[in-house]
């Protein structure tokens, strides 16, 4: 009988932790993608406009 409860503690314990572990994890994802994607995509576009104006202003 004791160890049905501690099985259930257990269970209950698990259960109450995974939507923790997925906003952990889809946290990292998130975070990833900005910095390997999106960062260096921005950086190229400023750099872009910033070349193209001023070889404009020549």
């Amino acid at each position: 009988m004791i160890v049905n409860q501690l099985a259930l503690k257990r269970q209950a314990t698990v259960l109450g932790l995974l939507p923790m572990a997925v906003a952990v994890i889809f946290g990292l994802a998130v975070a990833t993608l900005l910095t390997l994607v999106v960062v260096p995509v921005l950086c190229s576009i400023a750099q872009s406009l910033k070349s193209g104006r001023s070889r404009g202003g020549n």
